[in-house]
This record gives C-alpha cells, structure tokens and sequence, in this order.
C-alpha cells in the first residue's frame, strides 16, 4: 500500500524530512515566527480544529510545519503529532482537525519549524458525551478594533473553567480608517474589498494580545455576521456594498468567505458550498448547540426600518404613543409579512426544524440557537422598529414559532433559548407570539411565553455612548415591550452562561471602558431558565459559582500585565 506524504512525515524527525520535500516546501526563514498566536475551534466529542499562520519575510514559498498535542501544559505527554503544509493559497494559515481524541478533555498544544522556532502553547477542549452536569459558555460579539481595546477578551481568558466560547459574529469590522471609530486604526487603512483586504484585516485583528490570549485559552465556535463582510448583507448584496463602484458583490463575498475560513478555526460543513455555515454541536444530553445564518445564507433584502427615527425620539424626551404610532405607521408591513420572503432560507429552516425535533425526541434538555440577529420583537404594537432582526420577517419567526409550539407538527418544544449578538447592547426576555396582547402574555407571570432570548453586548462597538440616554433609551423600550426584562445599551462585556439540567443562568459581565486598556470588569445582571418553565426571573444572589478545580490555563507572560496594541 502506498504511504501517503502525511503518514510519512508524522513517522520521520523533521531533519530527515526536509530534504525530500524538493520543490513543494522549502525550511521557513531563519527570522519565521508565529506572529498571530494560536487558535483551536469547532470541538466536538472526539476532535478539534488547530489554527496558527506562519510569518516571515519571504511569503512566497510553501512551508511544512509541526504541530503536537498533548494531555499536559508543559506539553511533555504527547498524544498525536504531525506536519501540515501551507503556502500561499491559504495565506500561511495553518488548520488541522485532529481527531481520536478524548470526550470532555482539556488538550494543550502548540506548532514548530525545523529550524527550532515554536509557537506559544494553547489550550482547547473537547465536547462532552453521555449526562454531563454542568458546562460554562462565554459568549461574546462585536469586536471593531477602532472603536477601542478588547478588555473583555482579556477577561474571559482568565475564566480558566470555560468550556467554550462562542462567538455570535461582527469578529472583524470592514470600514476604512476613520469611518466607524477612530481610537485605533485598521490594516488596510481603506474599506476592506480584495482578498488581501480582508486577510490584512483578519491578520490585524489577531495581532491583538487580547484576542490572541483567549483564543489561546478556549476553544471558539465562530459564525459570521454582516461586518465580516459589510454592513447589512443579505444574499444578493449588501446595505454598504454600491455594485460596479465596489466591484462585483458575488466577488466581494467569496473573498470575505476564503478569508474568515482562513483566518478562523473553523471547520468547513460542507464541501461544495463555503456559503454554509449553519451545523450543530451536541453536548451530551445537557444541549444542543444550533448554530444559524441569520445574516445571509438565504436572507432576502431588508425592508426599511425606523431605527434612527426612534433614537431621535429618545434623545429628545419624545417617546411617547403619539409618536410611536406615527412612525411605525411607516413601516411597509406589506413586504414585512410577505410570504414569500426570509430570513433563513427554506433549506436552513427546514434543518434547524429538523434538529430541534431531533434534540427533543432524544431527551435533549436544553436546544441553544447560537444566531447573528434578535428574534424578539423590539417595536410598538407588534410592529417592529429595525427591521434587519426577525422583526422584518415576520412570517419566518411565526413558522419557527409554530414549530416550536406544535401549531405544526403536534410536538411542543420546551426549553430553546435563543444566543444572539449584533446589537452592541444587553438583553434578557421573553419570546412569545404576541407580547403586545394581554390575551396572549402575561408580563407578570410570563404565561404566554415559549422561549427566552439572551443577548450579548460588543466587545467593543457601541451602543449609545452616552450614559444618561442609554438608560433613558432602555426604560423608554421596556415600557413599550414588556417581554424585555434587561436592557443596557451602554456597556460592552460579554455573557457566561452556565448551564445545569434544571436551568441555565445567564451573567452579563461589563467592563467600565474600551476607551484604554483596562483589567476591571463588573458583573451587571442575572438572569436563569428554568428547565421545563419558558420565561425567566431575575437572579439576586449575584453570578453563578465558578467550576471547582479547572483544567490549568496555559502561561500567558504578555497579556496579563502588557496593554493590548
């Protein structure tokens, strides 16, 4: 049986395997590093993707690299090992989707070059099977470089008792110096169109010791959003795309496409079709973890909405009814509930009904929708003021309302709790058909209620930047829409969820600036579940307990005492 050049490289020392490369590889550079840090991604219960890039100076040549895995931090029990080639096709990016490994496993590991240069240790986990008791997901979203510094990644990487975080989208920003926050400047200093735009902007971002340090620490499970590509994408084109004088928007989306699987440790679901990102992660019987495309995969264009309007109400003291009805009245409700119109896309939706069927009839208890955009209402009188979120697609959140429900199907489904990011701020509440109509909600008891909603705040890009609007802006919205139960529209963080198998408690953490690098945090509100209940109830006893005795972080000497760059 022939031995494949894989094979043959895991069995031979890297001394005697550079000589018979020939012209495929050549030894990195003397000066070769690995600039952009580690990164580990989509885990499930027997593997994980390994993420690096190699840097040096002469970015032409194709160059094999070694990677290792091991049980311990000190990276002295060795469990698999090999080389991976990589060149130029990929940007020097290294991935590798290591399998045969062990269920809810914390694994450390790290790459080489012959030459002796090695990369800094990460850490990463695998899923769990079986009837785990307990897990701890941080999620986050929204993180633009200009707008400031990324101090709540330098939080989460310090939580050494995470499973895992998941990141709900916006990773990147594409605006040109200047546009959209001006406390940092992006790579390429232009809006982001080429391929080598996006790549240079990826790269910047992970030159962040912030980010490098918690992709270090945890593994992610990534999605995208619209700033991946740019602002308010749906499938045919793009709010922020003008086409011909930004070159064609088929060509502009493959290019962002190739760059996120470059650049992030994700793996690809389908191999005929980059475009498909939905998939799902089982966690034993504790959750599934459905992960969406919201934002473009079979989206039709978005209706206009109201949302500067509004904000203009707010910052003048004139929200009131008069005012509401005056400008929802503006809302085309024609193309809003026109059936033939989606959010989804009739393929991704008859798969996420399929496995929230299939997670229900196998006992699952918790079914987590890991998505870009709130499902919620957010507007007046059932009528929505943005219509970029489910909102301005209606008949696709009365369908998966109906499913979950068992309008449909005859099948209730208790227990979704819906993951969303986008909107720079932080939310809790309730999903009901109707939260407007005392009929159908009760905002005292919840009854009416068939999911809850969680919402992470940015990292990094803002909400209303000005303190005393903000909490105006959120009473003024609980007021309309008493489903929402929190709302912060001031501060950035990020959410812990930790998860048992009678409820799941939600913690927003919020840092006090972007503005510099900082090392605070604060805890801001809990919110919990309750398995079988559909609503939520404030939590008053503070954040939920840290796991006892967690897997060791990996030693990080930069990012603890040095400010992100």
């Amino acid at each position: 049986m022939a031995i494949s050049r894989r094979r043959f490289f895991i069995g031979a020392a890297s001394s005697a395997a550079l000589p018979l490369i020939g012209g495929l590889a050549k030894a990195a550079d003397p000066d070769a590093q690995f600039a952009h840090g580690v990164a580990s991604g989509d885990p499930l219960q027997d593997r994980v993707i390994l993420w690096s890039r190699v840097t040096q100076q002469d970015m032409s040549q194709m160059i094999d690299v070694r990677w290792t895995i091991a049980s311990d931090p000190e990276m002295v029990n060795i469990v698999q090992s090999g080389w991976h080639l990589t060149g130029p096709d990929r940007d020097h990016t290294i991935k590798v989707d290591v399998t045969g490994l062990q269920p809810a496993t914390t694994y450390y590991y790290q790459f080489d070059l012959p030459q002796g240069t090695t990369s800094m240790v990460g850490r990463t986990r695998t899923l769990p099977t079986g009837s785990p008791e307990h897990l701890r997901i941080a999620m986050c979203s929204c993180s633009n470089l200009p707008y400031g510094y990324f101090n709540a990644y330098k939080q989460m990487a310090k939580r050494a008792d995470l499973d895992l975080v998941l990141h709900l989208g916006d990773y990147i920003y594409e605006y040109g110096d200047g546009q959209y926050g001006d406390i940092r400047s992006p790579l390429p200093a232009h809006e982001m169109l080429t391929l080598q735009d996006y790549r240079t902007r990826h790269g910047q971002y992970k030159t962040d010791v912030d980010l490098q340090a918690v992709h270090q620490q945890h593994p992610f499970i990534n999605v995208w959003d619209d700033h991946e590509f740019t602002n308010d994408t749906w499938n045919g084109g793009a709010e922020n795309h003008t086409e011909g004088e930004e070159g064609a928007w088929v060509e502009r989306k493959q290019n962002a496409i190739r760059a996120f699987y470059e650049w992030l440790p994700i793996r690809q679901t389908d191999a005929e079709d980059k475009s498909r990102i939905f998939r799902q992660f089982a966690l034993g019987d504790l959750a599934d973890l459905t992960m969406l495309d919201t934002r473009f995969y079979g989206r039709s264009e978005q209706a206009p909405g109201i949302v500067s309007e509004i904000a203009k109400l707010v910052k003048d003291g004139l929200f009131n009814e008069e005012d509401m009805q005056r400008l929802t009245a503006k809302i085309d409700m024609e193309t809003v509930e026109d059936e033939s119109r989606s959010l989804l896309g009739a393929e991704q939706e008859d798969w996420l009904y399929q496995q929230l069927s299939s997670s229900n009839n196998n006992n699952t208890i918790w079914k987590l929708l890991g998505q870009q955009v709130m499902m919620g209402q957010l507007g007046f009188n059932n009528i929505g003021f943005n219509m970029d979120q489910w909102d301005g697609y209606k008949p696709s959140r009365q369908r998966f309302l109906d499913h979950i429900t068992g309008k449909q199907s005859g099948e209730k489904i208790d227990n979704v709790v819906v993951l969303t990011g986008d909107i720079h701020s932080s939310w809790a509440m309730e999903v009901a058909e109707n939260p407007y109509s005392s009929q159908q909600y009760d905002y005292v008891s919840g009854e009416g209620s068939v999911a809850v909603e969680f919402v992470t705040p940015g990292i990094s890009s803002p909400g209303i930047p000005e303190e005393k609007l903000a909490v105006l802006a959120a009473d003024a919205i609980k007021i309309v829409n008493p489903h929402i139960k929190y709302c912060n529209f001031f501060y950035r963080g990020y959410v812990v969820l930790d998860i048992k198998r009678d409820r799941i408690q939600a913690d927003w953490f919020h840092v006090p600036t972007v503005d510099e690098p900082s090392d605070e945090e604060f805890h801001a509100k809990a919110y919990e579940v309750t398995n079988g209940r559909n609503r939520i109830e404030v939590v008053k006893s503070g954040p939920a307990e840290n796991k006892a005795n967690p897997p060791a972080l990996v030693t990080a000497p930069f990012y603890l005492n040095q400010p992100a760059s």
